[in-house]
């Protein structure tokens, strides 16, 4: 179920008063008045359905403590019709965000945005999407914002929407497939999808990706090599297009290693990929590995785009014992400094 979430850098007395007043315009049944505290079923209603409030003081990453209003027990299509009426409030707020509640304690841009750029947070929003079909609509105040333009670029190029409304910039992640299972093959490149890889990697007793489905016997020791696709070349403008042609020809040069015991899979964002191979141990890799980046730069040779990027590799038993720490190592590429580049420079 959706959720959404308003951010203010402002005093807790004056956000609840705003929100008792605009209540009733909103579109809300009020049973009682809003009060600070751990929320309540009691204080509204939407079309005849109670709806869960919570307006409380958060110490985060910003010079004040905010306050945060949490909505939850509405539909998509209700979240849909709230957000731009929660932008046109007098105090506005900080961030509004429109997504499923399960992600909305950690992937929002107050607690990042001194330490990453847009690109980085734009790039996390987009892999959250693939990992849970977490679609969401994220509006960020101009005081939060900085520059506009860096935004409307990486969005045009991942294929998000970005528009400018009032003192807000509005993030579209794939919003327009709310609801949706993720699917079991990547639909651009057709390829299995991050299942397909961690199933091949040592069970945790609750394996983070596992499906539920049955798991094959686990080779004792083994090396994954997740590709990481940084830029499109030439691409001067920055449009979407020329990432879709790259991740097609990626998948191609990527296939022609694949064997019994090479799989590959998306990981979590379509420019991103990944070769799990079971059996092939620490010390051998280096191999594989020279393979795969001589193969990415001088693969592109029919095309009209290439790629740059990274390749980040890691083995059981020495990285991680089982799924999750494997998992964990390889999770935030952004922070790690021991990726292998690719491309011609």
């Amino acid at each position: 179920m959706p959720s959404l979430l308003a951010i203010y850098c402002s005093p807790l007395e004056q956000v609840l008063q705003q929100w008792n007043e605009a209540a009733s315009d909103l579109g809300f049944e009020v049973l009682e008045p809003i009060v600070a505290g751990c929320g309540s079923w009691d204080y509204l209603r939407l079309n005849g359905e109670e709806i869960f409030v919570s307006i409380s003081s958060r110490s985060i990453k910003l010079p004040d403590d905010s306050v945060w209003v949490d909505l939850w027990g509405i539909s998509f299509d209700q979240c849909t019709d709230l957000f731009p009426k929660v932008l046109e409030l007098p105090l506005g707020a900080t961030e509004v965000i429109v997504v499923f509640d399960k992600d909305l304690e950690t992937c929002f841009a107050t607690y990042e945005t001194c330490e990453l750029s847009p690109e980085q947070l734009i790039e996390g929003y987009e892999s959250s999407y693939l990992t849970d079909a977490l679609h969401s609509l994220r509006a960020f105040h101009r005081d939060l914002l900085g520059d506009p333009e860096r935004w409307r670029a990486e969005a045009n190029e991942r294929g998000l929407g970005w528009k400018e409304v009032g003192d807000y910039g509005v993030l579209n992640v794939h919003w327009e497939e709310r609801g949706q299972r993720p699917p079991a093959l990547d639909p651009l490149t057709g390829i299995p999808t991050e299942n397909a890889i961690f199933k091949h990697l040592p069970v945790d007793l609750y394996p983070p990706h596992s499906g539920g489905d049955p798991l094959p016997e686990i080779a004792p020791g083994g090396t994954i090599f997740v590709i990481k696709l940084s830029q499109a070349v030439p691409n001067p403008d920055r449009a979407h297009q020329p990432w879709r042609d790259v991740s097609i020809e990626t998948t191609r040069i990527l296939k022609s290693l694949e064997t019994d015991e090479v799989v590959l899979g998306r990981y979590y964002s379509t420019r991103r990929f990944a070769l799990v191979c079971p059996g092939l141990a620490r010390r051998d890799r280096s191999v594989l590995l020279e393979t795969i980046r001589q193969k990415l730069t001088q693969g592109f040779t029919d095309v009209a785009h290439s790629a740059k990027g990274q390749i980040y590799v890691a083995s059981w038993p020495e990285d991680g014992e089982t799924q999750r720490p494997i998992f964990d190592l390889l999770w935030n590429l952004e922070s790690r400094k021991d990726g292998v580049s690719f491309g011609r420079h």
